[in-house]
């Protein structure tokens, strides 16, 4: 009797569960992993806790702390533009216990509150989708429950990349650029300067930002001295930088300046949005 029992509740087990619809299945999945509600059209993506010693690890090595990802969900119009992220204004991030997770030190390397940072993460869900980036905080107090809030503006412009020319180097050298094709180039007041040294091509392009060569800040991409559609044999490259400013020294295998150009890859805003968030009491891991 207990047998055939059994076996009873076994075939009602195997047969009631496939009757849920993957509609509701997802529906309830996406339900249970949502940390807060939307606020301000950004979501809540990741709040990721790390806490662990290591054998050997060095003092300064950073083993405690909390990642915070934000996801700003839009319906975009171009799918494939490269994202800049500015975090304009961000408030203190403590948990319940009065802990203050968005120290100082910390908000000095988050480099989106600096200015344009290239994002690198891109979400669609729920037919939405948007750049993703992750905060490094202060882990919570061990016996922390919650976040006070999360509070804060952002800026979000999706570009294209735009090549410019600038044929004749002996006209640039040693000036700021400026390109009709883009009036916003003379704004980034990056300076170029060419010479031949030892034999060589030396260019040099600087910034007062870290924008000088592929770096994910700012709207230049990238920069290279071409001769006519052709790209010249790099020898080395070198970079030196001052408080916000870089200078990057670019050495060719090439003994004349005759029949060399320079081209830049810039970041051309084609869309922008700004986005408000304000959580409140968010639940921690």
């Amino acid at each position: 009797m207990l047998r055939a029992l059994t076996l009873v509740l076994i075939c009602c087990c195997g047969f009631t569960l496939p009757c849920q619809t993957p509609i509701r299945r997802t529906a309830l999945a996406q339900e249970k992993t949502r940390i807060a509600p939307t606020s301000g059209g950004v979501e809540l993506d990741e709040i990721h806790i790390v806490r662990r010693t290591a054998l050997g690890a060095v003092k300064e090595a950073d083993l405690t702390n909390m990642q915070l990802g934000l996801w700003f969900a839009a319906d975009w119009e171009p799918k494939d533009a490269l994202p800049l992220i500015h975090i304009q204004s961000l408030s203190a991030v403590e948990d319940d216990t009065g802990h203050l997770l968005s120290t100082e030190k910390r908000l000095q390397d988050v480099m989106y509150l600096r200015g344009e940072v290239r994002g690198r993460a891109w979400k669609s869900s729920g037919g939405k989708q948007g750049p993703v980036v992750s905060l490094l905080l202060e882990a919570p107090a061990r016996g922390a429950h919650k976040l006070k809030g999360i509070k804060g503006k952002a800026k979000i412009i999706l570009t294209k990349n735009v090549s410019l020319t600038f044929q004749n180097v002996a006209a640039i050298n040693g000036k700021d650029l400026e390109h009709p094709d883009i009036k916003s180039l003379a704004a980034m007041k990056l300076r170029f300067s060419i010479e031949e040294k030892d034999g060589r091509v030396s260019a040099k392009l600087s910034a007062p930002v870290k924008y000088a060569s592929p770096w994910d800040r700012g709207r230049l991409h990238d920069w290279d001295v071409m001769d006519g559609g052709k790209e010249i044999s790099l020898a080395s490259e070198g970079t030196r930088g001052a408080g916000e400013g870089v200078t990057v020294e670019r050495t060719y295998r090439r003994r004349t300046l005759k029949g060399l150009s320079l081209r830049l890859v810039v970041l051309e805003p084609v869309e922008s949005k700004t986005f408000d968030f304000d959580f409140q009491d968010v639940a921690l891991p």
